[in-house]
This record gives C-alpha cells, sequence and structure tokens, in this order.
C-alpha cells in the first residue's frame, strides 16, 4: 500500500534523526514521487491523511503533510522538480522537534518558555540537513531555508524570524498550510481533533488578516473542497454522514457514506455521491466530534478509534 510505505518512510527518516548522515535525498524523493504521482489520478489518497500513528505522532503527521503539500502543488501546476523538492521538505520540516519530543507529549499546553523551546526545532532541523551527503550545496542551501521557514506566516507573526509575505519561500509557504490544517484536524495530547470543515472555515476568516497566502488556501480548498476527506455531516434528509471524496469542479457535493439516520442511530452504511443526486441530498451542516459523542458516545468512540493506523501495518 503506498500510504503504508509512506508512512515506514517517515518513521524511518525521523528515527534517523539522530544520524542524518544515514539519510538520502534521492531515496527519499523517489518514495515521495510514489504518492505525488498517484495523487494526479487517484485523489483517493488524501483520504488516508486522515490518520494518525499512536505511538509517535511525527511519523503519520509528517507522512501527511506530504500527502497534502503534494495535493496543493498538483492544484498549483508547480514543475516536477519543484514537486519533488517540496516533498523532500515536507518530509523534513518536523526533524528538529525530535530534540523536544518529552514537550511535544505534553498532556497540557506549553509554557511560554516551553513554547520558546519548541520555536527552535525548525533551526534545529534545518542544520541536521548539513550532514546529508548527498545533495549538493546549492540545492542544501535551499531545503535549509524552506525547512526553516515552515512556520513563518505572511503576517509576520510566525517564528523563527519573523518574515512576512514574499520573504518566505513559497514551498514553504505550501508545507506551512498543510501542516497547519494537518495538525488541527488530529488529536493531540492537550486537545480533540476539529472537524475539517470547522478547519477550512477559520483558515477562510482569518479575522485578524491574512495568515497564510490566499493563492494556496484557494488551492488547498481545491484539492479537499469544503467538506475534505473525513469529514462529518448531516444531510438535508436528516441522515449522517462521512465524506469519502471531493468532486473536482463542486466544493459542496463529495461522494459520503450514510453512517446515522437522523436520531444517530447507526444503519447499514450506504455510499451517496451527492453530485450525481442534486434533487435527493445535500449537505446540511457539519457535525462536530462532540455532538456525535453527545447523541451517540459509542459510535464516536468507533469511528475515534478507526482514525489510528494500525502498528505494524505498513
Amino acid at each position: 500500500m503506498i500510504y503504508g510505505r509512506l508512512l515506514a518512510g517517515a518513521r524511518e527518516f525521523i528515527i534517523q534523526a539522530a544520524q542524518p548522515a544515514a539519510v538520502e535525498y534521492g531515496k527519499i524523493t523517489d518514495l515521495c514521487d510514489l504518492t505525488s504521482e498517484t495523487l494526479k489520478t487517484n485523489p483517493v489518497l488524501l483520504n488516508y491523511a486522515a490518520f494518525s500513528t499512536a505511538d509517535n505522532y511525527l511519523y503519520a503527521h509528517t507522512a501527511n503533510v506530504i500527502i497534502l503539500s503534494q495535493g496543493i502543488a498538483l492544484d498549483l501546476g508547480l514543475p516536477r522538480e519543484d514537486t519533488r523538492l517540496l516533498s523532500f521538505c515536507a518530509m523534513a520540516h518536523d526533524w528538529g522537534m525530535t530534540e523536544v519530543q518529552e514537550l511535544s507529549s505534553k498532556k497540557e499546553y506549553l509554557t511560554d518558555a516551553e513554547f520558546t523551546r519548541v520555536a527552535l526545532h525548525s533551526e534545529a532541523g534545518s542544520a541536521k540537513l548539513d550532514t546529508m551527503p548527498d545533495i549538493d550545496s546549492g540545492l542544501k542551501e535551499r531545503i535549509k531555508k524552506i525547512v526553516c521557514q515552515v512556520h513563518e506566516r505572511v503576517d509576520a507573526k510566525g517564528y523563527p524570524f519573523r518574515l512576512s509575505g514574499k520573504d518566505i519561500d513559497l514551498l514553504a509557504q505550501i508545507i506551512g498550510t498543510a501542516d497547519v490544517y494537518e495538525a488541527m484536524t488530529h488529536p493531540r495530547t492537550w486537545r480533540e481533533a476539529l472537524n475539517p470543515p470547522e478547519v477550512i472555515k477559520l483558515f477562510l476568516e482569518q479575522k485578524s488578516g491574512p495568515v497564510f497566502n490566499l493563492k494556496i488556501l484557494k488551492a488547498l480548498i481545491h484539492t479537499l473542497s469544503i467538506y475534505p476527506p473525513a469529514s462529518l455531516v448531516a444531510l438535508s434528509g436528516g441522515e449522517i454522514a462521512r465524506v469519502l471524496k471531493p468532486r473536482k469542479g463542486s466544493l459542496t457535493r463529495p461522494l459520503v457514506e450514510i453512517l446515522l439516520d437522523a436520531g444517530f442511530a447507526p444503519v447499514q452504511t450506504a455510499l451517496l455521491d451527492l453530485y450525481e443526486h442534486p434533487v435527493r441530498d445535500a449537505i446540511a451542516r457539519p457535525v462536530s466530534l462532540a455532538e456525535l459523542k453527545g447523541k451517540n458516545p459509542e459510535f464516536a468512540a468507533g469511528l475515534e478509534s478507526s482514525r489510528w493506523w494500525p502498528e505494524g501495518d505498513e
């Protein structure tokens, strides 16, 4: 399975953070080529970006950010070589987090001092790239720059250097957008995941001004739609469904799987293509996990557990 291979590659890459000289640029980009080529004809691969890994969140997070970044790149029409570079940088974007792993698994919010330590991971990850033997110096400097800038924001409120707008490499901006979307839609030790439509809504609002490049946001929404894969939604007929696949050309009529009736009781699952049946049904609203837990806690627990990638299933 392609996702399983990417996940195994991400796990190996992160484990090798202590010995970066053992990492091969060509091996990583060849692996990432599998997902970027697959996305061109089979966007269902995006569904796998809903998974998490229990042993270390960084493994699935890294794999998912690669897939999401590649989806954005595909929509933007980036050249193949730029997509390969983007994919490697997405693999490396949180390499420095291995040095503050104990803070990333804290069950409480970070203190200001702890956040300052975590914010150093961008530069730490960038520095690890110095020892990689198979990248020429010019390319290596570009990679280090991108990895270091992933957490910068166009409003100059990111880190580590508070860069703004065009001062941030475009590839870093793509990875940064994918990184935040992935993090917000997955659980962490101190909070639950947000339903993907909630995150898309927050991205679109950007109430305090632009945080992300609007062109990249548009590409993300083109890729995932308003109701991304794994979204929970209520249909106009009352049923509760899970989004399986966005429809190119329609932001609000994806392929869904009906899971529950209007009373949140389980039903025999059924696929419904909302694009093919515009008269029969439509999405009425998103459904939060909190609402699902309140209405049917047993089903919610099962749904949550199904999002954890099985250990050893690579």
